[in-house]
């Protein structure tokens, strides 16, 4: 699935998954059920993925060879 977002709407995007990402990694480490814990790290790495994905700077360096 390819969904397309104007820069302003990326922003948004960007800075709301942040911050999700930022509450998700606090509540895991405080999380004392391991299985809760390991949930919300799943989720963190969803979290990132998304955020990799919407970096133009990430997409462009995956995508483009570097010196060698």
């Amino acid at each position: 699935m390819t969904v397309t977002f104007d820069r302003e709407t990326a922003q948004v995007l960007r800075e709301i998954l942040a911050s999700a990402l930022r509450e998700l990694r606090v509540e895991s480490a405080r999380a004392d059920v391991h299985d809760f814990r390991e949930q919300l790290h799943r989720r963190e790495r969803v979290v990132e993925g998304l955020l990799a994905q919407l970096d133009p700077d990430a997409n462009r360096s995956a995508r483009t060879p570097g010196p060698t």
